[in-house]
């Protein structure tokens, strides 16, 4: 139960956030990162 408030949100966007540029092909931990957010890594920005 403490913590569910973690994961609660009131669907505002989120400040302060830079738009994402395409992970750089040649650091591997920048792919994993893309696919672990549930982007396209071979598509270009």
């Amino acid at each position: 139960p403490a913590m569910s408030g973690k994961y609660e949100r009131d669907g505002t966007p989120r400040p302060g956030k830079a738009p994402r540029t395409a992970p750089d092909p040649d650091r591997p931990e920048d792919l994993w990162k893309a696919l672990d957010r549930g982007e396209d890594p071979t598509r270009e920005a």
